[in-house]
């Protein structure tokens, strides 16, 4: 976590000291996600202050200005934020574990430890086929149950209008991830990696691994959430914090058509961001974490999307990468279910050697399939 000075910049020419955005604690160790603080499964936001550090901010506290996509601006001042957080926080994980793995093939293994980068592929390439539009559902059926509630007609045109609202920027702010797994030896990922060829299941530190410094750009880490009811239980309580709120507003507020207009994307971006934590329950089997970023964000940070093929074809991601000399916070190596184990053992402990990973934990699983 950087800790910075009052009046001394921050070091990355991508972040600046215009705008108005939330606050950051150092205790919380996060960083803005369209003007929101994401950390370990949970959001964080404090208060709206001008961007620029004095001498009456606490140390270690620091501001980034708004980066988003060109066509899904965060909107400056929503009267929702930090809902979304408190709806969330029930949930977020009592500790990160101290090790996560990343299944992978020998392809995959040799670019990782090779160039000493991970490659976060676009959401909309997973082998997930609803990614993105799983957790918009859940929250758009939430929103209509509401709206169904609700007496007065104009009520349920305005939900509707958040609805659509939520449905146009879900795409186009969608996140780039690299997965991980709370297990080092798991029988459907050897399936879904060991097609064919020998797979591997690398260990990482998450802990250094997320918000890091020394790396072209500074992914979150979360633990997805696969329970359909807990879904249902964050969306109904962010759609109800977000109408109770937007009741307290002035009534000339509420009908301003121009304000209106905003309260409304600033309560789609708002419902937004926990779709980033809900994935399809078919695959909880998985048990994944997940480290993310907007991609919009990655790109705004000076990364071009690189392109590689897969079975769903052309597939966009970006790499991540130290800006520096230092290797990645790798803590083990498994080799996976193989007809040669000794052979790919032997292998691997010469390649972690060659590649400056020398001393790592390697065994391999015992799992007897083929």
């Amino acid at each position: 976590m950087v800790e910075l000075q009052p009046q001394v910049p921050w070091p990355n020419s991508h972040l600046s000291n215009r705008g108005s955005i939330p606050e950051i604690g150092s205790r919380d160790i996060g960083i803005i996600l369209r003007g929101a603080s994401l950390h370990l499964g949970v959001l964080s936001t404090r208060s709206v202050n001008p961007c620029d550090m004095d001498a009456t901010t606490e140390r270690g506290f620091w501001r980034m200005s708004q980066v988003g996509l060109p066509d899904t601006p965060l909107p400056k001042g929503s009267p929702f934020m930090g809902i979304a957080r408190s709806a969330l926080d029930t949930y977020r994980p009592q500790q990160t574990p101290k090790e996560l793995y990343h299944y992978t093939s020998t392809s995959g293994l040799l670019g990782i430890l090779t160039n000493h980068s991970l490659w976060f592929t676009d959401t909309r390439y997973l082998n997930d086929s609803s990614e993105v539009l799983w957790g918009v559902g859940v929250v758009t059926k939430v929103a209509e149950a509401f709206a169904n509630t609700r007496k007065e007609d104009r009520d349920k045109i305005l939900v509707d209008r958040v609805v659509q609202r939520l449905e146009t920027i879900s795409m186009p702010n969608r996140a780039a991830v690299f997965c991980l797994c709370e297990s080092a030896n798991l029988l459907n990922q050897w399936r879904d990696y060991g097609r064919d060829v020998v797979s591997y299941s690398l260990g990482f530190d998450p802990t250094k691994l997320h918000m890091p410094e020394g790396y072209n750009f500074p992914p979150i880490l979360i633990k997805m959430i696969y329970d359909e009811a807990k879904q249902i239980e964050i969306a109904q309580r962010v759609v109800a914090g977000v109408y109770a709120k937007a009741m307290l507003l002035p009534a000339e507020t509420r009908d301003d058509p121009d304000r209106v207009s905003f309260l409304i994307d600033s309560a789609a971006h708002e419902l937004s961001l926990v779709t980033y934590w809900f994935k399809n329950p078919a695959f909880e089997a998985e048990q994944e974490w997940r480290l993310l970023l907007e991609a919009g964000m990655i790109q705004n940070m000076g990364n071009t999307p690189l392109f590689r093929p897969s079975h769903v074809g052309i597939t966009p991601y970006f790499e991540f990468k130290p800006t520096n000399e230092q290797l990645l916070p790798v803590t083990s190596l498994m080799v996976g279910p193989c007809s040669w184990p000794d052979a790919a053992m032997a292998a691997a402990h010469l390649l972690l050697n060659e590649r400056g990973y020398a001393g790592l934990r390697l065994n391999a699983s015992t799992i007897p399939i083929r």
